[in-house]
């Protein structure tokens, strides 16, 4: 939801997004669709706020690991899935934290939205 700059307290950090995006192919290989993740960039909010910062994904050591027994083997084959609802959304409590969007993804979401233009900053942001 957007929200105009003024009703955002001073001492409120606005923290950046990014926005990700991938080629999906169908099993034939030909183009499916481009899939989005809008993601928060957490690292100028406060530290303190959020002491467990465990994320449950792989181990790197691990990958390699397995990395390495395939080139050992005799079997060559691996592959990579994905496995859909990965990134579960889950509900937050605390205060709002504003995000900032930056100037190209505001302009896409400008022309789906045209009345977010009220909430666009001076700097081409929403």
């Amino acid at each position: 939801m957007p929200v105009k700059r003024t009703s955002i307290p001073a001492d409120v950090t606005i923290l950046k997004s990014h926005m990700f995006l991938v080629n999906e192919y169908l099993a034939d290989g030909s183009f499916d669709k481009v899939k989005a993740s809008l993601v928060v960039d957490g690292r100028d909010q406060d530290a303190e706020l959020f002491p467990n910062k465990s994320s449950p994904t792989v181990a790197i050591h691990s990958v390699f690991a397995v990395l390495a027994l395939a080139c050992q083997k005799s079997w060559h084959i691996v592959a990579k899935i994905d496995i859909k609802g990965a990134y579960v959304q889950s509900p937050m409590s605390g205060p709002p934290i504003p995000m900032k969007l930056d100037p190209r993804i505001t302009r896409m979401a400008k022309e789906m939205y045209p009345e977010f233009n009220e909430f666009i900053w001076h700097d081409n942001c929403l």
